[in-house]
């Protein structure tokens, strides 16, 4: 295993001696001059400009990407990462000239200062997430260090060497451990230096942390998030049901934003039949432009696993199954209203709802609760709209959006940068 301390690469066998010397390298560091944004985006910029793209695609396709998906996450870093969008991030994010005093009268002042030290527990679902919120933390001029998830395959660590090699000047600002999480004693020993702990994870993951972490270190939590996508009735659905399947078969539904469940405006069943039979059409159709490949064992163990008890619990008349010939693909029905998840992989739900039955349903998981594809009518749009955000939704988009992002987006109705400082004052 490799680890970059302070931006130098160590091997495993090095990694406790230089651990011991942590806490003095951080407080040493701390008291450098504030790291400037234009000097980060400038470092990104070249890094994607010299980076060999080649390569990086071998890389994801050896992860087990498939051509389309290596392509689509490439474009992606190179559209978010460009001098443009960064600068456009930051001040939407942090306003313009952040860093510096802002006059509130005659004796104060204020401006933000960087947290201090973030250390980054990263997760495995989404490639390249870690070394996007390390450059987040140092956007926002903070000392980073990051726990790599344990299905990265070293992309965030080759990314992260080469922005160093490219400017010398981030190392003392970017630390990488590839250490187990099992490995609590070294995971407590990054966290007593940092002032936050950014955790990407699961519920559990959180919940671990937590119980490491002591209560003077903040936590920032990017969790577990449900997202759904919501249809009333009228001539506008059959249209919007392809850029439904669109998005379930480029995200594979892993993403926090990629729909669980389809709730109808229904109280009619035939109806629900139907709308599940076209979107099952829909999705066969979609889904021979982007492969999916083989799963493993215990993600096809889940899926069989519930799909046997749609099967069953559709002797009942509350579920159905409609699949797709070679079973990959399924739409299962359940006339209960409720937020459910799926186990992914092109197998969705279909839950016939009523609008009054909205609002207390999605208040049962207010916290978890993040995107919501909508298709109405365009007469209803602002209305109900408002009551999503009223019952906890984030964000509001269409169907074939909603793992689509734009620049300085609020992640989880949060902007990212502001989480990582503080406002600081000072008085005559």
């Amino acid at each position: 295993m490799e680890h970059l301390f302070r931006g130098k690469a160590i091997q495993d066998h090095e990694l406790h001696p230089y651990l011991s010397t942590l806490k003095e390298s951080i407080n040493t560091d701390l008291l450098l001059e504030p790291l400037d944004s234009s000097l980060v985006i400038h470092a990104i910029v070249h890094l994607l400009d010299q980076l060999d793209y080649d390569h990086l695609k071998d890389q994801l396709l050896a992860m087990g990407l498939f051509d389309w998906k290596a392509d689509d996450l490439i474009t992606t870093i190179r559209t978010a990462m460009t001098k443009e969008a960064l600068e456009t991030k930051i001040t939407r994010e942090l306003g313009t000239d952040f860093n510096r005093w802002t006059v509130i009268d005659d004796t104060i002042k204020e401006r933000r200062q960087p947290l201090g030290v973030l250390m980054h527990i990263g997760a495995g679902n989404v490639i390249a997430l870690s070394v996007l919120s390390v450059l987040e933390g140092c956007l926002s001029g903070n000392i980073n260090i990051l726990k790599l998830p344990s299905y990265e395959g070293g992309i965030s660590l080759m990314l992260l060497k080469e922005l160093v090699r490219i400017e010398p000047r981030l190392a003392p600002y970017i630390y990488v451990f590839d250490i187990s999480s099992t490995d609590i004693e070294t995971i407590r020993t990054l966290s007593e230096v940092a002032d936050a702990i950014i955790v990407w994870g699961s519920d559990e993951a959180i919940t671990g942390i937590r119980q490491i972490t002591p209560p003077t270190i903040q936590l920032i939590e990017w969790g577990h998030r449900l997202s759904f996508a919501y249809f009333t009735l009228g001539d506008h659905y059959q249209h919007e049901l392809e850029g439904l399947a669109k998005e379930i078969c480029i995200s594979n539904q892993l993403n926090c934003s990629s729909p669980q469940t389809v709730f109808l405006e229904t109280t009619d069943i035939e109806t629900v039949k139907s709308f599940s039979k076209e979107l099952l059409d829909t999705l066969i159709r979609v889904a021979q432009d982007y492969e999916i490949g083989e799963l493993d064992i215990p993600i096809q163990g889940e899926i069989t696993w519930t799909k046997e008890n749609v099967k069953t619990e559709a002797i009942l008349g509350q579920h159905y199954l409609y699949e797709s010939a070679d079973q990959r693909i399924c739409v299962m029905i359940d006339l209960k209203p409720e937020l459910r998840t799926s186990p992914k992989y092109r197998n969705i739900w279909v839950i016939p709802i009523q609008r009054t039955e909205l609002l207390p349903l999605l208040r049962e998981h207010k916290g978890h609760l993040q995107t919501v594809g909508l298709e109405c009518n365009d007469d209803e749009r602002d209305s109900l709209t408002q009551l999503l955000f009223t019952s906890g939704i984030n964000r509001v988009t269409t169907c074939e959006q909603m793992s689509l992002t734009y620049v300085g987006e609020p992640h989880d109705g949060k902007p990212t940068l502001a989480q990582y400082t503080r406002k600081v004052s000072m008085r005559k």
